[in-house]
């Protein structure tokens, strides 16, 4: 039996505060048994609050993928897969 986590919970901009959240989650998950932890799709650096009109300040940081705090991630994660959002910094189009 494959035992699935899921986690709602806030996440805002400071991202240090992010990966600290997702740590406990995912050692929470991990002592419950879960193969795979779903988490928001903001999880690093958190949603809009406005919408509509957002100002540049307003904005999730940018996050390359295989960065420092993706790399984090999947260290903590280690043989548990989890699944998670963060926005992702532009660059070259991947086809």
């Amino acid at each position: 039996m494959t035992v699935i986590a899921a986690a709602a919970a806030h996440f805002g901009r400071d991202l240090d505060f992010c990966l600290q959240r997702i740590a406990t989650l995912i050692e929470h998950s991990r002592q419950a048994g879960a193969a795979l932890l779903v988490l928001p799709d903001a999880t690093l650096g958190g949603y809009l609050a406005d919408i509509r009109s957002p100002g540049p300040d307003a904005l999730p940081p940018a996050l390359e993928s295989g960065r420092e705090y993706i790399r984090k991630v999947s260290a903590l994660a280690a043989e548990m897969v989890v699944c998670l959002g963060y926005c992702e910094a532009a660059g070259p189009a991947r086809i």
